[in-house]
């Protein structure tokens, strides 16, 4: 067997978020590159924006690779909660930041820190107003091949 970077998926880097939520129809293949995959015993409840009420059903560990600042792909791995029906895929600030993570949110430049690890968000939208700064990390998830 061998890992290979397999599906890419895109996540919202959003700071409200409590856990790390995905939706699996959005990346095909997530599912079966998940790591300790298990049905949750009680669904884990979720409010959406527009206070819509969705439900995290699994959760698992995604394995695989994000690109650091100087363009090196780097093994990067993250509990995720698993929400039919979200509609995006969302990593959470707050919970990187326990793992030691900072999140630096310059306008030209948005980062995500740790040690010696810098990782460029992709700038999406800045908020005219509010001056809020909506970014996106991309993640290559592991697959398992014959070798």
């Amino acid at each position: 067997m061998l890992l290979i970077d397999g599906t890419y998926t895109e996540m919202l880097v959003d700071s409200g978020a409590s856990s790390n939520f995905v939706e699996s129809e959005l990346t095909p293949g997530l599912l079966a590159s998940m790591r300790d995959y298990e049905l949750l015993q009680v669904p884990h409840e979720i409010v959406a924006a527009g206070q819509h009420v969705l439900f995290g059903v699994a959760a698992g560990t995604i394995n695989g690779t994000i690109t650091d600042d100087g363009g090196n792909k780097r093994a990067f791995s993250f509990r995720a909660i698993i929400v039919p029906g979200l509609g995006t895929n969302l990593f959470s600030v707050s919970l990187a930041m326990v793992e030691g993570m900072a999140a630096l949110f310059y306008q030209d430049k948005p980062w995500l820190e740790k040690g010696n690890l810098v990782v460029l968000m992709k700038s999406l939208s800045v908020d005219a107003r509010t001056g809020q700064i909506m970014c996106s990390i991309a993640v290559a998830c592991w697959e398992l091949r014959e070798a």
